[in-house]
Parts: structure tokens; sequence; C-alpha cells
């Protein structure tokens, strides 16, 4: 399997929790990673290592999966089309 790998997801401070400035920056950056995988060839697949802190969260949210007990985590096929449908709507690439 081929996938892109994300060294390091950071949203500024301002626009982290739900008071956030701009909504939806971290997913949005997820997106991308998405959007480039399927342009690469590799089906949606990208993997991340998730801080132990936001695990859960990335599952909750993103619906990443966690690869065994490790902090290594994995949008599949299924989650990126989710993920770049809801980011990448007609016309607004």
């Amino acid at each position: 399997m081929q996938a892109i790998e994300i060294d390091l997801v950071e949203s500024s401070l301002h626009n982290r929790g739900k008071k956030g400035k701009y909504l939806g920056v971290g997913g949005h950056l997820f997106a991308i990673a998405a959007k480039i995988s399927f342009e690469a060839g590799f089906e949606g697949f990208v993997v991340f290592t998730a801080k132990s802190n936001l695990i859960n969260h990335y599952k909750n949210i993103l619906k990443a999966k966690q690869i065994g007990t490790s902090q290594r985590m994995i949008l599949d096929t299924e989650v990126s089309k989710n993920l770049v449908s809801k980011y990448f709507q007609r016309g607004s690439e």
C-alpha cells in the first residue's frame, strides 16, 4: 500500500477548539492530504502519527483508524472520499 504521510499537522493557536477564529482548519489540512493521495494514485490513503491526547479526537471527528495500539493512524479510501467531498465542493478548489 502506498500512502501520503503527514509529518506534522498544527493549527495556529487562534484556530484551536470550538471558539477558533476559523472552524475546520485541521479537517481541511487532512482533506488536502487526502486529495493529493488520490491524485498520486494512492487511493486516498493517508498515514500520520497523532499526539496521544488527540487519538480519540481523530477517531471521532475524522473517522481515522488507529493502527494497533500505536499512535499511528490512517485515513482509508472511504474516509478520504468523505473529507475531499466535504472540503472540496464543486467550484471551490
